[in-house]
Parts: structure tokens; C-alpha cells; sequence
């Protein structure tokens, strides 16, 4: 640097362009610095739904679906002392069979899209929408059977006085019930039907069904005093 006529230290016009440049290159680097940053943080990996994401998701709709099944059985039932812990149990080892074969199912779907497409952002669509979709599908069923089913139970089930449980219980039901008959086809009740020659004079023999309307009660008293005792949880 050189110094003018009052002793202040100025640039040379030389050396200014070469601190310009200087500047502008490291400027440059560092506004690339940013732009790569950013598209690392906003680009989609090429496999995260095998990763973390989707195992997450698995979790997340495994836990959702035997949770909400569970307590959806338990509202609904009439189990009563160690099936509250068996239930649960076993239905753990079920939903997880249906989660694990609906995850690699979607995972072979993923595999087949994903060697068709080329372009990377296109990928990225598919995952996304891929892992919104199987998460919306399980939560919203998780939804219902956890909460809805599980409300229908208590309100209609569980919370219910064994006595009114015990007069549905002994309601009697109504069935269809068919009998079938022979006679002449005139409407003449002959005497002799079944033997060779009947109803000659009448038509021949026909066979008639009449189906009628019956109530009958299904099941007994001693077995609708204690479902009712095990269901209500107000005793």
C-alpha cells in the first residue's frame, strides 16, 4: 500500500482489482457452500423409506393397530381376570404377522416403481406419497377400532348394569323355520297318501313347503346371569 501527499495509507488501483478478485472468488465459494447445503437438506435419499422412516412408520402402525384391536376386544367382550393380559398377547404376535407382510408387501411395490423411474425427484414423490398413504390407512383404522369401536363397547358393554345385560341376553330371537307336506294337488287330504294309487282321482301328489316365523330362546338363564356378571364392569 502507498501513501498520498497527507500521509494516508491508499490502495493502488492494481491492488484493488486484486482484492476485488480476491473477494469475489470468496464469495463465490461460499454461495456454493449454501447451495449445497440446502439441497442436501432438502433432497430425498434414494433409499430412506428402508431406513428409519419406514421402520418408523412400521412401529408406529404396529403399536396403533394392536393397541386400538386390544382395547376394542376388551370393550366389546365379555373376558373377564387373565384374558385382559392374553388377549393382548396374542393378538401382538397376529397384527404383527399382517404388519410385516403389508410392509414388505409395500416394500416389493416400492422396488418394482423405483427400477422404472430414473429421475430422482420422481422417487422422492413416490416414497413420500408411499409412506402418507400407509400412514393414513393405519391411523384412521387405528382410529376407529381404538377409538370409536372401543366407545360403542364401553357405552353399550362395559358401563351397563348386569341386569340389563342379562335382559338382553334372555331375549328371545325369531327364526324362519320350513315344513314341507304332501297332498293332492286339488287340496284334498287324502288318507292314503304314500301308498301306490293316491290322490288318482285328485291331481296326483304334490309336495308343498310352508315357511313360517318362530321365536325360541337361544340361550339359557344360567349362562345369561354369569356373560352378564363377566361384561359389566358396574357390579
Amino acid at each position: 500500500m502507498d501513501q498520498d501527499s497527507q500521509g494516508r495509507f491508499v490502495t493502488s488501483p492494481a491492488t484493488a482489482i486484486c482484492w476485488r478478485k480476491w473477494l469475489d472468488s470468496k464469495n463465490l465459494n461460499f454461495l456454493q457452500q449454501e447451495i449445497s447445503m440446502h439441497e442436501d437438506l432438502t433432497a430425498e435419499p434414494t433409499d430412506s423409506w428402508k431406513n428409519m422412516p419406514v421402520e418408523l412408520l412400521v412401529r408406529t402402525l404396529f403399536f396403533l393397530a394392536w393397541g386400538s384391536i386390544s382395547t376394542s376386544i376388551i370393550a366389546n367382550s365379555a373376558i373377564t381376570g387373565i384374558k385382559y393380559l392374553t388377549i393382548p398377547l396374542v393378538l401382538a404376535f397376529g397384527v404383527f404377522a399382517i404388519t410385516a407382510a403389508l410392509s414388505m408387501f409395500l416394500f416389493l411395490i416400492l422396488e418394482a416403481i423405483t427400477a422404472i423411474l430414473a429421475n430422482h425427484v420422481s422417487k422422492g414423490r413416490v416414497y413420500f406419497y408411499a409412506r402418507w398413504f400407509a400412514f393414513v390407512v393405519g391411523s384412521s383404522s387405528s382410529v376407529y377400532f381404538g377409538a370409536i369401536k372401543t366407545m360403542e363397547g364401553l357405552r353399550e358393554n362395559r358401563l351397563v348394569a348386569p341386569s340389563t345385560l342379562y335382559a338382553r341376553c334372555m331375549a328371545p330371537a325369531t327364526r324362519t323355520v320350513e315344513e314341507t307336506f304332501e297332498e293332492c294337488a286339488d287340496g284334498w287330504n287324502s288318507p292314503s297318501i304314500g301308498e301306490k294309487g293316491a290322490c288318482s282321482h285328485h291331481g296326483g301328489v304334490v309336495r308343498r313347503i310352508i315357511t313360517r316365523e318362530e321365536t325360541y330362546q337361544p340361550r339359557g338363564s344360567d349362562f345369561c346371569r354369569a356373560d352378564a356378571s363377566n361384561r359389566s364392569w358396574l357390579d
